[in-house]
């Protein structure tokens, strides 16, 4: 998955910088949609499997991150918030990474309209903002 990201990141700076041509640039936004499933499928499969082997995470910290004169409820205690704090860790991860591609995803895909207006002659003025209980001007 990390060689078909870089494929793709290639590909984007070929784009953005050389070509600039906004169907070359709507191909792009379309790998990194679809890199954005990917990774999101990947990163999903990454929590499942963690979460899967609870009992095989404990019965590892049991054994060897613990010294064997430790009462056994403060052992279980022990291992258990390492495990929901290593679970936990990963999925914020996840949010965190699938939450950036999709704003870094949302950026190239308006800068793929934007130069397709261009090329097509239209006029795309900036963001405009109204203030509400203002009067727009005439």
């Amino acid at each position: 998955l990390d060689t078909l990201l870089c494929i793709v990141a290639a590909f984007g700076l070929f784009v953005i910088f050389v070509a600039k041509y906004a169907s070359l640039l709507r191909l792009y936004v379309r790998f990194v949609y679809a890199l954005l499933v990917l990774r999101s499928l990947g990163l999903l499969y990454v929590v499942i499997t963690i979460a899967s082997f609870r009992n095989d995470y404990m019965n590892f910290c049991k054994t060897n991150y613990y010294s064997n004169n430790v009462d056994e409820s403060k052992l279980i205690r022990g291992c258990n918030i390492s495990y929901i704090s290593l679970l936990l860790g990963f999925i914020f991860l996840c949010i965190f990474v699938i939450i950036t591609t999709i704003y870094f995803a949302m950026v190239i895909n308006a800068y793929a309209e934007r130069r397709q207006a261009k090329e097509e002659g239209v006029y795309v003025s900036s963001t405009v903002l109204e203030i509400a209980g203002s009067k727009p001007e005439s």
